[in-house]
């Protein structure tokens, strides 16, 4: 799967960093994340999962699932439960971006 750019940095934070504070690479976890089915998960639900099967503390958390969502999921805006954009189409659009 795609990430956007060379996944070297998201939410602000490089590669160097993130693996410096979590073990993992960008890369990684959004290996990890897409395997676990993060993609269909909304914000708090990929936190609870890094909570429950990895040994990451809560601002890293945080920080992995904001990443996690900047590369992975489409749009300026992350609300899962209205997604379904392909079914419904967007809710509106606004200038090269479609709000869902």
């Amino acid at each position: 799967m795609e990430t956007k750019g060379k996944a070297s940095k998201s939410a602000g934070v490089s590669n160097e960093a993130v693996r410096a504070k979590t073990g993992k690479t960008w890369p990684d976890w959004f290996a990890i994340l897409d395997k676990a089915g993060a993609r269909k998960m909304d914000h708090k639900q990929i936190v609870a999962y890094l909570n429950e099967h990895h040994q990451v503390g809560p601002g890293w958390q945080q920080m992995v699932t904001v990443g996690y969502e900047q590369a992975r999921i489409e749009g300026p805006f992350f609300v899962p439960h209205l997604t379904n954009h392909q079914e419904h189409g967007p809710l509106y659009s606004y200038g090269d971006w479609e709000v869902e």
